[in-house]
């Protein structure tokens, strides 16, 4: 599966429970920061944001995205590297109940 398979599944889950995305990656060169993150994520109701860079399993950050990533968190953003395990965490993090845990009520 490639990055923009997984990016498209991704951004179909986060919008599943309400959120909007913006995506950032572009097919072309664009002249846009260098690094910046795939997704912006958000969930009005919840008050939640978080930036998302979309990786396959074994894919590496570029040093733009490492920078960016410290830009990020240097003011205290959420900024989530990864693929769908990743999604689902930050779902469950923002205090949504998944699968299983949705049927049992946990």
């Amino acid at each position: 599966m490639t990055e923009k398979q997984i990016q498209r599944d991704i951004a179909k889950t986060f919008k599943q429970f309400g959120c909007e995305v913006v995506s950032f990656s572009q097919p072309f060169a664009a002249k846009q920061t260098a690094g910046i993150a795939d997704l912006r994520i958000y969930h009005r109701e919840r008050k939640r944001s978080a930036w998302f860079e979309v990786k396959r399993p074994g894919g590496k950050q570029s040093p733009g995205q490492k920078v960016f990533q410290g830009l990020v968190e240097s003011v205290g953003e959420r900024y989530v590297l990864g693929g769908m395990p990743q999604c689902l965490e930050l779902l469950r993090e923002w205090g949504f109940k998944l699968g299983r845990e949705a049927q049992r009520g946990t």
